[in-house]
């Protein structure tokens, strides 16, 4: 996914052009619900699923994962304390729970003060000069979402509106100049992933070699074990005259395995 040519050169003006301070209704429900959670002092599993069908429902069977206990644990120490590092490291501590995923959490709980960490965002951040690091948001830690977090509360504090809606605008005006599509269609999340791997070849290639030195082994015992326990028969059978043993047949039953060895 690619950006055309942003025709503007400061933040400011494309935020001016593209402000939006109006959240669409089901994120606006969503918000208006965990209101409780934020007087309850923690977060229900029930609550952190509807989160994360929000960001992303393909995080919702880690999720799953994580019992009511510690969803309750977690999230309570998260809306006790008041370090921004503190909040991320522990909503980290949950399954299905990345950068990205506990952004979210604190934008629904508190959109005056937060914002998605959303690729597009970054991206256009990363296009307009704001940040100048991981473009593609691969690797992205605490760091590189502080950095987004300070950046959309200086605009909100300029621009008189919440971090949830300089985040939106940076989104939308990426949306307005986007390329492409952000994932390749028809190819699943594994397959992806294991494009990547840069030892996936080497892994084929090893289990190949041990199959053939296995079934080599199995052969060449076969061989031997006739020979041992009948030798008149085994070589009747192979019409072979009989004779010693010699590690011959070995290096013949390993020899069909050489090319895939070199």
């Amino acid at each position: 996914m690619a950006l055309k040519k942003l025709p503007y050169r400061k933040l400011d003006v494309l935020l001016t052009r593209y402000l939006s301070t109006e959240e669409d209704a089901r994120t606006a429900a969503l918000i208006c619900g965990l209101r409780q959670a934020r007087v309850r002092g923690y977060l229900t599993r029930a609550e952190l699923e509807k989160v994360s069908r929000w960001k992303s429902a393909r995080a919702i069977h880690l999720i799953k994962n994580n019992s009511v206990a510690l969803i309750r644990t977690a999230t309570g120490r998260m809306l006790a304390t008041r370090s921004e590092r503190r909040r991320l490291e522990i909503l980290r501590t949950l399954q299905g729970v990345s950068v990205p995923m506990a952004s979210a959490i604190l934008t629904l709980l508190d959109p005056r003060r937060y914002g998605v960490f959303d690729i597009h965002v970054w991206q256009l951040l990363h296009a307009m000069g704001a940040v100048r690091k991981k473009p593609d948001r691969i690797g992205l830690d605490f760091n590189n979402w502080y950095q987004f977090l300070m950046i959309i509360r200086y605009f909100a504090k300029k621009l008189h509106v919440g971090a949830r809606d300089i985040e939106r605008s940076l989104f939308l005006a990426h949306r307005a100049h986007q390329t492409g599509t952000l994932y390749r269609v028809g190819v699943s999340t594994k397959k992806k992933r294991d494009l990547t791997i840069d030892e996936a070849p080497m892994r084929v290639v090893n289990r190949g070699v041990t199959v053939c030195l296995f079934l080599s082994l199995v052969f060449a015992f076969a061989i031997f074990y006739l020979g041992w326990i009948d030798p008149q028969g085994a070589a009747s059978r192979m019409a072979l005259p009989r004779r010693s043993w010699s590690p011959a047949p070995i290096r013949a039953s390993l020899s069909w395995c050489e090319p895939m060895m070199s």
